[in-house]
């Protein structure tokens, strides 16, 4: 008998240009980037409360000074100097935590397209990485400074392909990217800048078609991925073993509405994950099958 997710709304409210979701592992609440109002703000996952982070002055939820953001993409909490940082399109934007400021931390117009970015917990360095120039750079979270980790003429191995999406493999050293129109994983050691193909086309389980985001469960030592099934409006829910890169398929119930939803993003929350919709936000336990509906 298949188990189906549970779901249980906790909040209603949440702003439709919502992009990507972090953890605040000391306030315990999710970071939400809105792409819709160039802004940041924060939900608190058991009671849905959510608070106004940075906003421009344009918008009505106005909160911090600075540079405005422009369609802001990906965001990473970095405790150590209790600020946020942002990927748009060519610049890396650092947001300070108490006050909501925004200041640019790194200018990589013409260089790269910024498009994902994480922390390093053994160095404290921000990792980006773009789409167009298939590459990973260090990023100093303080200066901004930046070092090619791999890339042209950095690291050995296949070449990435037009890489959408990374999280970090802290137990391997390395980091596990989905790559566009590919039937497999790359992956990058965060000591050599190495490239190498992960579950590769032919592994057990279903073919990828067009993987998108990803994100990984340290306990369960399983990473999880939307992809298409076909229909470019409704969406699958993959699990990737990291040992030996075999696939599954979660099951999920059309009665919770669960499927389908649009494609747009995960991040990672303890031993589940964040499911991001343009108009909601799920938490999903992939072990247990539980899933909190937090603002539909």
């Amino acid at each position: 008998m298949v188990h189906h997710p549970r779901a249980r709304r906790v909040f209603d409210g949440i702003y439709p240009g919502c992009e990507n979701v972090a953890w605040d592992p000391a306030g315990r609440r999710l970071l939400v980037v809105d792409n819709w109002g160039d802004g940041l703000y924060a939900i608190d996952p058991q009671t849905g409360d959510h608070t106004t982070l940075s906003y421009s002055e344009q918008n009505e939820l106005h909160r911090g000074a600075g540079v405005d953001l422009t369609a802001p993409k990906e965001g990473e909490y970095f405790p150590t100097q209790d600020i946020t940082l942002i990927t748009d399109s060519s610049q890396l934007y650092a947001i300070d935590m108490p006050s909501g400021d925004r200041s640019v931390l790194g200018d990589f117009q013409g260089m790269l397209d910024a498009d994902d970015v994480l922390r390093d917990p053994a160095t404290g360095d921000a990792l980006v990485m773009s789409y167009y120039d298939q590459s990973v750079w260090r990023v100093d979270p303080v200066g901004g400074a930046r070092t090619l980790l791999s890339g042209t003429g950095v690291g050995a191995g296949p070449d990435l392909h037009s890489p959408t999406s990374m999280v970090l493999d802290a137990r391997r050293g390395r980091l596990v990217l989905t790559q566009q129109y590919v039937d497999g994983l790359a992956t990058v050691d965060l000591a050599t800048g190495d490239r190498a193909p992960f579950s590769p086309a032919g592994s057990p389980g279903p073919v990828f078609d067009d993987p998108s985001r990803i994100a990984v469960s340290t306990v369960e030592d399983e990473a999880y991925m939307f992809e298409s099934d076909g229909d470019p409006k409704t969406v699958r829910l993959l699990g990737i073993d990291l040992e030996t890169g075999a696939r599954r398929q979660l099951e999920m119930s059309a009665a919770d509405g669960m499927d389908p939803i649009p494609l747009d993003g995960l991040a990672t929350y303890e031993h589940g994950i964040f499911v991001m919709t343009g108009f909601a936000l799920f938490v999903l336990d992939p072990v247990e099958e539980v899933k909190v509906v937090v603002s539909r």
